[in-house]
């Protein structure tokens, strides 16, 4: 379970670290740059957000990794939904921005200088964060799933144990 939640704390780590590169890279393009806003940069900001509400799910679900687990109900649905967009996008932008890569300089990426490691570094990295994202929530929702089920039918038998006894 310390592996759980060693992983939670990198992921929530990695996370913000994401979203202050993205606010930096719209802060840069948008007031240093003096670019007119477009409708292709409401995809970023899309990212910003999902990716605070991604960060409030991290923290709200860190309780679910230590030793006292409380009440293991799904809680606050838009955050794991935005945590999941997130790790999509994320995903979807690494993707795009290697088949971009790819469309631009063909054959020739196979050259690898600073640049090319540079961005294969960047890109790999996030396909890596928004894939263990992706799979770190929907372990944590079938392990919730699977600890109500156990404590419903604890329930139940606990019920019908009291009433074998009464008998």
């Amino acid at each position: 379970m310390k592996y759980g939640l060693l992983l939670k704390i990198i992921l929530l780590i990695l996370s913000v670290s994401c979203i202050g590169l993205i606010i930096i890279g719209m802060y840069s393009i948008v007031f240093v740059q003096n670019s007119k806003l477009q409708w292709s940069m409401l995809i970023p900001v899309l990212m910003i957000v999902c990716g605070f509400l991604g960060v409030v799910y991290q923290i709200k679900t860190y309780k679910y990794y230590t030793k006292n687990k409380g009440n293991c109900k799904v809680k606050g649905k838009i955050f794991w939904i935005a945590n999941g967009v997130f790790a999509a996008a994320l995903c979807i932008t690494s993707l795009f921005a290697f088949y971009s890569y790819y469309e631009i300089y063909g054959e020739t990426i196979m050259a690898m200088n600073s640049d090319t490691l540079e961005f294969v570094f960047i890109f790999t990295g996030l396909l890596a964060l928004g894939i263990a994202l992706s799979i770190e929530e929907s372990v944590l929702y079938k392990r919730l799933i699977t600890l109500a089920s156990l404590r419903d039918k604890e329930t139940i038998d606990d019920i019908k144990g009291e009433q074998n006894e009464n008998v």
